[in-house]
């Protein structure tokens, strides 16, 4: 009887990701943890004693990754002997002659899809991987295109494949693919590469299984969300049983809103102390955490009182290695009071309510600024930022009451 078989299928590490947004010294870290969740994966398939570990394109983000980082894969990959290494070229890390992949051409154990390989066969296990790499940095066609591809039946066939997973009518620069075609082809398995965000099961209509690994470490605010690599298991060789998704240390990119309309508070102190707990309440779920995770917040809704920005930004920074603040809150004012009071504030709430409610001034003073063409929603809207703006000059106790 054949064993199960276990699979760790992964992709788009993007080792040697520029970090841009960051300083460099921040971007050295990133470029070490990058490599740390790389050495993760690799430890997990020793200590799992996986059979197969599948890289589904773009383990590097150049096609130059340089002495130094093809070194460290190429000792990942020799600390695992007994694991079988498939790796399909993505569009970032496209197969080229006497390109960088031949480093690893010594390595019986890597196997590394070409133009000239359609598929690897193990036949102890009647096990093939199909792949057809990326020889470029786009592919608007299907790289597939004009392949007549028969599959054996007595294999348990796998497509080991960078690309994107299109729907009918949509497009695609990077491979397009579809569930029809792997229907058609009548793949037993599909683990898949670039898209950045790890999906549950696809399945298509003949029930074929299709996953995206996603991206294991993330690398910007459009990577948010869990960070992992897929563990799968073939009962005897010849179907797919257990699917998990197992999450990896690495650096966490939160994308996070939070609305204060609703937050009572007596003091600035006390406000900064309620969105740093609904921020943690909101990134409670991800039960690994890391010591450079990355948060963008952005902060709307209606306050009696400006943020103090440094401050909350001295807070955040001692719980995150890197943050984007975008503060999009606006004044709650009491219009009603402002339009009793001498003061300033009331002489602008007062001409405010003027420039609303009296047409005849409303068009002039927008005649005068050049923007007579803006219809009544427009104009209000120009209405409320000058307000808005011209209170916060208030309170600052700037000399713009003529203007």
């Amino acid at each position: 009887m054949k064993r199960n078989l276990k699979i760790v299928h992964t992709a788009d590490l993007h080792l040697g990701s520029p970090f841009s947004f960051l300083e460099p010294a921040k971007q050295k870290a990133m470029h070490s943890e990058q490599e740390k969740v790389f050495i993760q994966i690799i430890d997990f398939c020793r200590k799992e004693r996986v059979d197969f570990l599948t890289i589904g394109g773009d383990l590097f983000d150049s096609s130059e990754p340089g002495e130094y980082l093809l070194n460290k894969v190429y000792q990942g990959f020799a600390a695992i002997p007994q694991v079988e290494i498939l790796i399909n070229p993505g569009n970032h890390d496209y197969w080229y002659q006497a390109g960088f992949w031949q480093k690893f051409s010594d390595m019986q154990h890597v196997h590394i899809f070409e133009p000239s390989i359609e598929y690897f066969e193990f036949d102890d296990l009647k096990i093939r991987f199909y792949g057809k790499p990326f020889l470029s940095q786009s592919s608007p066609q299907a790289l597939w295109q004009g392949s007549d591809l028969k599959l054996d039946s007595a294999y348990f066939n796998i497509l080991l494949q960078h690309g994107d997973l299109q729907s009918t009518n949509s497009k695609s620069n990077y491979n397009p693919l579809s569930l029809s075609w792997f229907d058609r082809v009548g793949f037993d398995l599909v683990l898949l590469g670039h898209i950045h965000k790890s999906d549950n099961e696809i399945l298509t209509a003949q029930g074929i299984p299709c996953l995206y690994s996603g991206c294991p470490c993330g690398r910007g605010f459009d990577e948010d969300g869990s960070k992992g690599i897929y563990l799968l298991e073939l009962i005897e060789a010849s179907e797919v049983g257990k699917i998990s998704f197992i999450p990896l240390a690495g650096p966490k990119f939160f994308k996070i809103r939070l609305n204060l309309t609703q937050f009572d508070f007596d003091s600035q102190l006390e406000l900064l102390e309620k969105i740093i707990a609904a921020l943690e309440k909101r990134i409670a779920a991800y039960q690994i955490r890391s010591n450079y995770d990355c948060c963008q917040l952005k902060l709307t809704g209606y306050l009696s009182q400006k943020i103090n920005r440094e401050l909350l930004l001295s807070k955040l920074k001692n719980i995150f290695f890197f943050v984007e603040l975008i503060d999009e809150t606006k004044m709650k004012i009491d219009f009603t009071g402002l339009m009793e009071e001498h003061s300033l504030r009331g002489d602008v709430t007062r001409y405010a309510k003027q420039l609303a409610t009296g047409p005849d001034l409303l068009n002039k003073v927008l005649e005068d600024l050049g923007l007579s063409d803006l219809n009544v929603e427009q104009a209000k809207q120009v209405i409320e930022q000058g307000y808005y703006f011209t209170m916060q000059a208030a309170e600052q106790d700037l000399e713009i009451y003529e203007d």
